[in-house]
This record gives structure tokens, C-alpha cells and sequence, in this order.
């Protein structure tokens, strides 16, 4: 199985660091933030390793232009396969309660 190369942008390390932020110091508990800091790297990691496990997002025009996410700790990973690059590239990580939709617009405006 081919293993692909990763491109993590910016705003999802900053998105992380918020999340990790947010659970450390609203909970005070830090072993928690954790937990979820490693959850979360380990999703992306895993994208090495046949990202096509994932599915499409089913809306448009995110389906057409090759988005897909998944779920890990209460965030959407969204990213997006090259594959005559071989490269994942992981664009945003978004919290699973907001409002998708309206995030992945903003996404696009990018």
C-alpha cells in the first residue's frame, strides 16, 4: 500500500491548539486536552496510510471538488487527496457541532 505525504495547514494547528486550550483551561483538565491532542494528530497521521477510506462530502460543490472528512474526537478533519502528488493535504479542522456548512464556505473563500 502506498503511503502518502502530508501537508497540514496552519489553521488546523491553530485549531488544535485551540481545542486543547479550550479543554485545559474551561475544564481544568489537562490530561483530557491531551487525550484529544493525540486523538486528533493520530487521525491525521493516519491519512498517511490510505486516505481513501474516507468518503466524500456528499454536498456540493465540496463532492465535485474532491473534499472529504472525518469524524476524530468531535472534529472534522477536511482534507483533500493528490494523488498524482501523493499528498494529503488537511485543510481545516472543524468542530463537530458547529455549523459545517458555513465553515467549509469560509474554507473556500480562502
Amino acid at each position: 500500500m502506498d503511503e502518502y505525504k502530508l501537508v497540514v495547514k496552519p489553521r488546523v494547528y491553530r485549531n488544535i491548539f485551540k481545542a486543547y486550550n479550550y479543554i485545559k483551561e474551561k475544564f481544568g483538565n489537562p490530561q483530557a486536552a491531551e487525550r484529544r491532542y493525540f486523538t486528533i494528530m493520530d487521525g491525521i497521521k493516519s491519512l498517511s496510510v490510505d486516505p481513501y477510506r474516507v468518503r466524500l462530502i456528499e454536498s456540493e460543490p465540496w463532492n465535485s471538488l474532491g473534499y472529504r472528512r472525518f469524524l476524530a474526537s468531535n472534529y472534522y478533519i477536511v482534507f483533500k487527496i493528490d494523488e498524482e502528488r501523493k499528498t494529503v493535504y488537511v485543510f481545516d479542522l472543524i468542530f463537530a457541532r458547529s455549523d459545517f456548512d458555513a465553515r467549509l464556505h469560509r474554507l473556500g473563500r480562502k
